[in-house]
């Protein structure tokens, strides 16, 4: 019996060292990729093959306050398409709309229609629902981008509903429960299109989030019980959407609507604001080692429009797409 148990943590604890091996050279491949590519020594990331123009098509894309959200936005309004999408921010949902018809005229008002959303709130979930359907019959394709990394005890105390939640249940109300349900909600406008898309935005660092490694040691690079917990519940809630992701592909089969989960790359974003060290680490490595918003954007853009793709264009869904 004693044999046994230690054979199995033995197993434990190396399948736990092979995740954390695949995880760091990720990390750093995308660092010096990014870098190469920088230099113009090589082009790993294309431009999303998307149409020229996407009038027609009614577009909803979920936290667009900044980084990939609101460079996603922005792309797909200049082609024409008719683009809702939700803000946190109240000040932003009344700017962001102003701002992107100073830049671009040719844009018609009526094509953007921004919409406030909590995703902490279920009420605020089932009224932003509401409120999408009332604006059309039809959607083309759901953008689920918003999200939540390590926010700070402050952040927590201010927008959670309920003060008492962990961090994880948190990052996974919002990450993953609050894009849940909101895309239930509008999974028959979703329906009626001919080809309707529904992209969700997910993170490598899924491979760090099985619940097998809750009891296992402190990440390395990651020490104290705070980061490493806060990672850990960011790691889950980013691997629950990638196996929804599969799931809900397999309810739609036989449907109009694909599904597909994206890892956007090692992109500039607030995202990590609230972790001071590694929003340093971040301003550190600098634009080289970084994606710009647009072009962290491409891989959502690809799955969402792309004509050609084999994997995007094909019956079947739930491709995960770096």
């Amino acid at each position: 019996m004693a044999i046994a148990k230690h054979f199995h943590s033995l197993h434990h604890h190396l399948y736990y060292l092979l995740v954390l091996l695949t995880f760091y050279y990720q990390v750093l491949s995308e660092l010096f990729l990014n870098a190469l590519e920088s230099a113009r020594l090589i082009s790993y990331r294309k431009w999303a093959d998307i149409p020229d123009c996407l009038a027609g098509k009614t577009v909803v894309i979920t936290g667009v306050d900044s980084g990939i959200g609101r460079a996603t936005l922005e792309e797909v309004a200049v082609k024409g398409a008719t683009v809702i999408f939700t803000c946190l921010s109240s000040s932003t949902q009344s700017t962001l709309a102003d701002e992107l018809l100073g830049r671009h005229p040719h844009i018609k008002r009526r094509n953007l229609i921004a919409v406030r959303l909590d995703l902490a709130s279920r009420e605020s979930i089932e009224k932003c629902a509401e409120t999408i359907k009332n604006c059309t019959p039809v959607i083309d394709v759901l953008i689920n981008n918003a999200g939540v990394m390590c926010p700070s005890d402050k952040v927590l105390q201010q927008q959670q509903n309920q003060p008492n939640s962990t961090k994880e249940e948190y990052h996974f109300q919002v990450n993953y429960l609050g894009h849940l349900h909101l895309t239930l909600l509008l999974i028959r406008r979703l329906k009626k299109s001919t080809d309707a898309r529904i992209v969700n935005l997910t993170s490598f660092t899924h491979l760090i989030g099985y619940p097998l490694f809750s009891q296992t040691p402190p990440l390395l690079l990651f020490r104290g019980p705070c980061v490493s917990a806060k990672l850990k519940a960011y790691s889950r809630s980013k691997l629950a959407i990638l196996l929804s992701t599969q799931t809900l592909a397999g309810k739609l089969k036989g449907d109009s609507v694909k599904v597909f989960a994206v890892h956007p790359g090692g992109t500039i974003s607030s995202i990590v604001g609230h972790i001071a060290w590694l929003h340093r680490l971040q301003q550190a490595a600098g634009a080289p080692f970084q994606l710009t918003p647009l072009m962290g954007a491409q891989t959502t853009l690809h799955c969402a429009f792309s004509l050609h793709s084999t994997e995007v264009t094909a019956t079947g869904s739930g491709f995960y797409f770096e």
